[in-house]
């Protein structure tokens, strides 16, 4: 089974483009275009990986985080953004940070990890 990935962006192009290299890698993702739609794709499929800016319109970034953990327990986080300097986040190998802009195959490194 291949890992499936919500993708929570804001930013409709580098969306889709994250999403279509990633499809192209063989995972199955979706899209939430901000926080509210990201827990709300939660409660209804089972997502392996969240890859989050922290950066949304409408929640911070760690908040849905900590939503979507309530939902999805095993679910693991990989932030992409570019205020990582600011986060004071507790990094794991279920946490994981990258800095924008970041090419996409230091994006595939940190997946290959993280599931």
């Amino acid at each position: 089974m291949s890992a499936k990935i919500l993708i929570v962006e804001d930013q409709k192009e580098v969306a889709l483009t994250m999403q279509e290299f990633l499809d192209e890698q063989g995972f199955k993702t979706a899209v939430a275009m901000n926080g509210r739609d990201a827990i709300s794709k939660c409660k209804g499929e089972k997502f392996n990986l969240l890859l989050t800016d922290v950066i949304l319109p409408d929640i911070d970034g760690r908040i849905v985080v900590e939503k979507c953990l309530e939902i999805l327990p095993d679910l693991k986080v990989l932030f992409v953004t570019g205020f990582s300097n600011n986060l004071k986040l507790k990094i794991s190998p279920r946490l994981q940070v990258l800095k924008k802009p970041c090419k996409p195959s230091a994006i595939l490194e940190k997946i290959a990890v993280m599931i």
